[in-house]
């Protein structure tokens, strides 16, 4: 069941990043912002844009452990500065991905799920949905911007790999454990992702055979 519940885990994580891959690709292509790679996250259908960064941006290009990487606590904690001038008070958020090159944050908002994407460099762009996809929801105050340097320290440890062997990091709620993060290697193996608490803590490794504790 474990066996199951894992590999069920990562297809669905592997397929939901392709597909919204596309829509990011395409809305920085219509919005003439920087390009985003194949493998990142998703927006959804553009309604406004709002550029604040420097055309030639790549955030693809940004490595987990480089200087501006979002895996290190005062870059993230900027772009969550700039998150928060652009969202309402009684915004909620679906789920962060942090990207060492950019922050994609879905929120709903009087009934409307919109996303919001800051680069590394400050770029910010906006975008509006149709509606919620109907996942739990949790407050951008529980989105700690020192969980995922923590996080990339302790695989690093604790695995025995690199921080540049990290790609990217979900924090959403999951039904019946409450809110994790998961993250993802750049390529799979026996580790097939990472798991935590919102706090960083009780990482676990999970392989085909189940969950294995780290640390």
């Amino acid at each position: 069941m474990k066996l199951l519940i894992a590999l069920v885990v990562w297809a669905a994580a592997l397929a939901g990043a392709a597909e919204l891959s596309s829509t990011v690709a395409a809305k920085y292509k219509s919005a003439g912002t920087s390009p985003v790679s194949a493998g990142t996250s998703p927006v959804s259908t553009t309604t406004s844009t709002v550029s604040t960064g420097a055309p030639s941006f790549n955030p693809s290009s940004v490595k987990a452990a480089d200087r501006l990487s979002l895996f290190k606590t005062p870059n993230l904690a900027k772009a969550l500065t700039i998150a928060r001038a652009h969202l309402t008070r009684d915004s909620q958020l679906e789920d962060a991905t942090i990207y060492p090159g950019y922050l994609l944050l879905t929120f709903v908002s009087g009934g409307s799920a919109r996303q919001v994407v800051i680069e590394a460099n400050g770029a910010y762009a906006g975008s509006t949905s149709a509606g919620s996809s109907g996942q739990t929801h949790f407050p951008l105050r529980q989105l700690s911007a020192a969980a995922p340097a923590k996080l990339a320290r302790e695989i690093a440890a604790s695995a025995h790999v690199g921080e540049s062997s990290l790609s990217y990091m979900i924090l959403s709620v999951n039904p019946g454990s409450g809110l994790k993060w998961q993250i993802y290697p750049v390529r799979t193996g026996a580790i097939l992702y990472y798991q935590a608490s919102a706090t960083g803590r009780h990482l676990v490794a999970w392989t085909a055979n189940g969950p294995r504790p780290l640390g």
